[in-house]
């Protein structure tokens, strides 16, 4: 039975390939000037809070590439008690919404306020994403320093040092997942992030086999949500793939910094004009930046002065700058 499940998997996916692969072929030329726009969520199982938010542009006239990440703890204000962007989706849950609904709440919101198209969203389990890890046989990844994770008890520590490391689907969600020790706590894991999102898009720019290809889609199947079919997936990667791979990959975090409230709770408050020259870089935004002031609050001295400040600038980040990152360092 076994063997029979793997094989109807493998027709599947070889049909899909070769039917989207000659679709891409077919509307090839049309496509090269197609800009396009995913938003990727990484869900906290526990509280189905979006605790990974990053969005993926590729502009097929300059191919190049670019990703904008969006730190969970960002202020937004939409009526509730935290008004944090890793809740919009959670919120939406405990309200009543399905999993669905939820994720168009979260992809408007973002592409509200950014003044963004976004063609469709892809959403991450954790399970998900040590699935698919393994299934490419793990991710080789550049170290520029020591690191030391631990479990969320800060127990059960991981060592890795300085160097290459081929990571597997466990250790590879830990180490995305690791704040508490950097000493700009989730800024800090945001730069982790760019680390392994280089080498994740580096591997799969060397393609999959056909065994690896099955189980990609496999875990996909199971643990993957998204407004996109496999074919409009598949079709993306193999128009674009190569030149992809060929491009010089830029990253860059939201503006902002992080502010303490009234309350005491901390935000991440996102700044209002070097945002707007990020949007309009990387994802190709044409009207105003954060147009309706959702992203700070209007009471608080502390956020407006962060949210106006002209000195505020994003940096630029592409694989061979990437061991620049200034904010790795841990306690």
């Amino acid at each position: 039975m076994k063997i029979l499940k793997t094989l109807c998997a493998l027709l599947l996916t070889l049909s899909l390939l070769s039917a989207c692969t000659n679709k891409a072929q077919d509307a090839h030329g049309s496509a090269e000037e197609d800009k396009s726009v995913f938003l990727f969520v990484g869900f906290d199982d526990a509280a189905e809070n979006t605790d990974v938010l990053f969005l993926l542009s590729y502009d097929g006239i300059e191919k190049q590439a670019s990703v904008v990440q969006i730190p969970r703890d960002t202020y937004v204000a939409f009526g509730k008690s935290q008004n944090k962007i890793n809740q919009i989706y959670a919120s939406a849950r405990s309200e009543g919404k399905s999993s669905v609904e939820a994720m168009s709440i979260l992809k408007s919101k973002i592409s509200d306020i950014f003044g963004i198209w976004i063609d469709g969203y892809i959403g991450v389990t954790t399970k998900a994403f040590r699935d698919i890890v393994d299934a490419l046989g793990g991710v080789e990844i550049e170290l520029p320093s020591d690191f030391v994770l631990t479990d969320e008890d800060g127990e059960d520590e991981t060592r890795l040092s300085a160097g290459t490391h081929l990571l597997s689907g466990e250790v590879a969600e830990r180490f995305v997942r690791y704040r508490k020790g950097y000493v700009m706590g989730d800024i800090g894991r945001i730069d982790a992030q760019k680390l392994f999102l280089n080498a994740l898009i580096n591997r799969l720019g060397k393609g999959a086999g056909v065994e690896e290809a099955v189980r990609i889609v496999g875990a996909m199947w199971r643990e993957v949500s998204t407004d996109l079919s496999l074919c409009d997936i598949l079709e993306f990667a193999a128009r674009n793939s190569s030149r992809i791979k060929e491009s010089k990959i830029r990253y860059a975090t939201l503006p902002g910094e992080a502010v303490e409230s009234s309350t005491g709770l901390w935000y991440y408050v996102a700044n209002k004009k070097s945002s707007e020259s990020l949007v309009h870089n990387y994802l190709f935004a044409k009207g105003e930046f954060d147009k309706d002031c959702l992203l700070f609050d209007p009471s608080s001295v502390a956020f407006e002065n962060v949210y106006r400040d002209g000195g505020i600038n994003y940096r630029e980040y592409t694989g061979e700058n990437l061991s620049d990152l200034y904010i790795l360092g841990q306690k």
